[in-house]
């Protein structure tokens, strides 16, 4: 099994963040949260036959990994507390993160005025794309 966060036709899908959400799921469904991690590493590793150089952390393989503050074997929603992010063996701290990622309130349907959503599908639409904005790295 592996975790998928790979879908481009599922709504409400953001890539990446999605997968906090996926590993609670496989772990409520009765994986146990090292299970669920190694959904995302070292199977996919293992499927792709990529052992070599994915899917663990050991010396010479590709260094892409995070790093959090709290342990997820523990609660696997701590894979939400990201302390910093290895990306193609360069380190990239919490606040360079945090200047990297623009983010928007998140808008739900339901919480919008019945107004908004009787006037025109531009306007509506326009409200939902730039809740959905992508950001751009400044690595």
């Amino acid at each position: 099994m592996q975790a998928p966060d790979s879908s481009y036709e599922m709504t409400n899908f953001i890539y990446g963040i999605s997968l906090h959400d996926e590993l609670e799921w496989l772990v409520k469904s009765g994986l146990t949260p090292l299970q669920a991690l190694q959904s995302a590493t070292l199977n996919p590793a293992r499927y792709l036959e990529r052992e070599q150089e994915l899917g663990t952390v050991e010396k010479g393989k590709l260094a892409d990994l995070v790093i959090l503050d709290k342990n997820p074997l523990e609660d696997i929603r701590n894979t939400t507390s990201i302390s910093a992010v290895i990306l193609d063996g360069k380190l990239m701290e919490k606040q360079t993160l945090d200047r990297a990622v623009q983010t928007y309130p998140v808008i739900k349907v339901a919480d919008m005025k019945d107004e908004t959503l009787s006037g025109s599908s531009a306007k509506t639409s326009s409200i939902i794309m730039n809740a959905a904005k992508p950001f751009s790295s400044p690595i």
